[in-house]
């Protein structure tokens, strides 16, 4: 009888790939795992081998421990991943010295509601005259990426120098975010 054995490990694959679209600056819903494997693609059981991932296009900063070391049965489990940047793809690199590396691709989109920015603004008025370009407001997430939420209600009021408006002040956003 004659045992086969894994042979020494020369790719790092994703056994479990993270989702293919997350939020800026929450963390992934799926986290990555990575499998050592040899060159005939079976598993390799080493451990303390030191995966590093990074981000090779579309910038952006990671967040949650980007080093994790592969546990007895050559797996490593990343656990608290994520990006903050403007929405867009962007491609990850997994990596371990001497290890054909593995690639993935994810969709950055927007995060979390946090503010309003101005999107058009009138540059003068009249006292008792419509605004002739009405002020339009964008919701976005903490990096000024847009957020497009339906139904939130946005009130204008005066800041400063005094006066009132007139009009309908509340407005909620449509499906692009915008009031």
């Amino acid at each position: 009888t004659v045992e086969v054995i894994a042979g020494a490990a020369t790719q790092l694959p994703l056994s479990t790939e993270p989702t293919d679209t997350v939020r800026n600056n929450i963390v992934f819903p799926t986290q990555p795992v990575v499998q050592l494997r040899d060159v005939s693609g079976n598993d390799v059981s080493d451990a303390d081998v030191t995966v590093t991932l990074a981000t090779t296009a579309g910038g952006g900063t990671l967040s949650g421990d980007t080093m994790i070391t592969t546990n007895a049965q050559g797996t490593a489990t990343f656990a608290d991943l994520s990006i903050l940047g403007t929405v867009g793809e962007r491609v990850f690199a997994y990596s371990a010295s001497g290890l054909t590396s593995a690639v993935d691709t994810m969709q950055l989109i927007a995060g979390t509601l946090s503010s309003l920015v101005i999107d058009r603004h009138p540059s003068s008025g009249a006292v008792g005259v419509p605004f002739a370009v009405q002020p339009i407001v964008q919701l976005s997430d903490m990096t000024g990426n847009p957020v497009k939420q339906e139904g939130v209600k946005v009130e204008g009021r005066v800041f400063s120098g005094g006066g009132r408006l007139v009009g309908d002040t509340i407005v909620t956003t449509d499906a692009d975010g915008k009031a």
